[in-house]
């Protein structure tokens, strides 16, 4: 494939040595690599790359960001409403980093309609965390940097985080608390 010189190249999923070595040594010749894997966060996906094989100095000379995504059920636009919800849930959003301290949000509960068959949901939509490969990143990955080091590194400008990605939806009132606590806390994220 690559003898036809392709701009953009696409790879179902990287899961094995083979497909991570390929992928990355086919970015590093001026390929936009798209791929998927099965991590829990973006900054865990570059330690999967280095679990697989692949060179610290090549994934850092390679990777342009990751993007993690996990799907929350969306609330019924038929039958959305605003709501007070009760001063631990309030709580809870704040330890979890999906309202900042001070902030009051408008949240919004669905009971159920007939459009929704009763659930109060409609679809899913997707809550994301964005690594931008930032030259900060990359000097300190290339430097031998684990996760617990690489962290405060990317939350200087090359990280937005799932809480606030969550907390966004929570402020448009396209999802409920429920939703993104369980997300939150499922996905072992806090602040």
């Amino acid at each position: 494939m690559l003898r036809q010189d392709p701009n953009v190249i696409m790879v179902g999923e990287t899961r094995d040595q083979e497909t991570a070595r390929m992928a990355v040594e086919a970015s590093t010749t001026g390929h936009l690599m798209l791929t998927s894997m099965h991590t829990n966060s973006a900054l865990e996906a570059v330690f999967r790359l280095l679990d697989l094989g692949v060179e610290r100095y090549a994934i850092a000379n390679s990777l342009v960001g990751v993007l993690h995504q996990r799907l929350v059920r969306r609330l019924c636009p038929s039958c959305s409403e605003p709501c007070e919800y009760p001063a631990p849930i309030i709580e809870r959003l704040y330890r979890a980093g999906a309202i900042a301290p001070g902030e009051t949000p408008t949240l919004r509960r669905a009971p159920g309609c007939q459009r929704c068959a009763g659930t109060g949901f409609q679809g899913r939509v997707g809550v994301t965390e964005l690594l931008v490969a930032s030259d900060a990143v990359r000097t300190a990955f290339s430097c031998g940097a684990d996760l617990s080091q690489l962290k405060p590194v990317a939350r200087n400008g090359a990280l937005f985080e799932m809480p606030r990605s969550a907390g966004a939806l929570l402020n448009l009132g396209v999802t409920g608390p429920g939703e993104v606590l369980h997300l939150l806390q499922g996905a072992g994220s806090t602040t």
